[in-house]
């Protein structure tokens, strides 16, 4: 990754640099920004259910847009 990202898992908030590393436990709420810059990732997941689908599990929340407006810059 370079650069930073604001991110939010579950009810945490915390910036993250270049060499993190995070596990995204399954159901968790979750979101990345970059701030300054442009953020690059590395993301490995696996399927969730019986299609083969990764995007089988996104589920947009309820209060997305709420959490959104908590990001710097937006």
């Amino acid at each position: 990754m370079t650069e930073e990202l604001h991110y939010i898992l579950g009810e945490e908030e915390r910036i993250l640099k270049a060499g993190d590393i995070i596990h995204i436990p399954r159901n968790t709420k979750h979101r990345g920004l970059a701030i300054n810059g442009e953020a690059i990732l590395f993301t490995v997941k696996s399927q969730s259910g019986n299609t083969g689908h990764l995007d089988e599990d996104y589920n947009q929340l309820g209060d997305t847009e709420e959490r959104e407006a908590t990001f710097p810059g937006t």
